[in-house]
């Protein structure tokens, strides 16, 4: 649900050539986000297959640091591709903020030349330059939730577990803006 929210934001802004940012899709987590991505592409009438999949290292184990790097690696590589991407949906900030990095190392401005959506809302994103905007979860009401079910079955003959949709917010910041239009063919 939330990389729908971020996917259909950037396509309401005009851009039709996105890139799906992750490093590996081996989590059900991950996997959700590119269902996510791809559904909101299909539902404006953009071919999934058009975006691009950046699948970046083959695992799941690495800290902060090593997430901005391959995200700023993902944005170096796609940026000097034949057909970049005007804009980006990042598995969490610190990719996001990687792909912001990546973007000016490439001689762009994210929010301006590209748009860039991260997920989760860290305090990183507010503090960043720009601003980046991104995917609020709604974790206290997660963790709630949750507590709530575990004490249901300590306190009770185990149920059959039930699933609860705690919908996430998109947070509009600087890192996102109208895309380019492209300048008119000369006659």
């Amino acid at each position: 649900m939330g990389a729908e929210l971020a996917t259909r934001h950037l396509v309401e802004l005009g851009h039709r050539r996105l890139a799906f940012v992750s490093g590996s899709v081996n989590s059900v987590n991950r996997r959700e986000r590119l269902r996510g991505f791809r559904a909101a592409l299909e539902s404006a009438g953009l071919d999934p297959a058009d975006a691009v999949v950046w699948p970046g290292a083959d695992t799941t184990e690495f800290g902060d640091k090593d997430a901005a790097e391959l995200g700023r690696n993902a944005a170096r590589e796609l940026l000097s591709g034949p057909r970049p991407p005007s804009a980006f949906v990042a598995i969490n900030d610190m990719y996001a903020i990687g792909i912001c990095r990546g973007a000016k190392d490439a001689g762009r401005t994210a929010g301006k030349d590209v748009s860039v959506v991260g997920f989760d809302d860290i305090l990183l994103a507010d503090l960043f330059e720009p601003p980046l905007t991104t995917v609020r979860q709604p974790l206290p009401e997660m963790a709630a939730e949750t507590f709530q079910q575990l004490r249901a079955r300590i306190d009770s003959a185990p149920v059959a577990g039930r699933s609860l949709l705690i919908r996430p917010r998109l947070v509009v910041r600087e890192s996102t803006a109208p895309a380019a239009v492209p300048a008119p063919a000369s006659a």
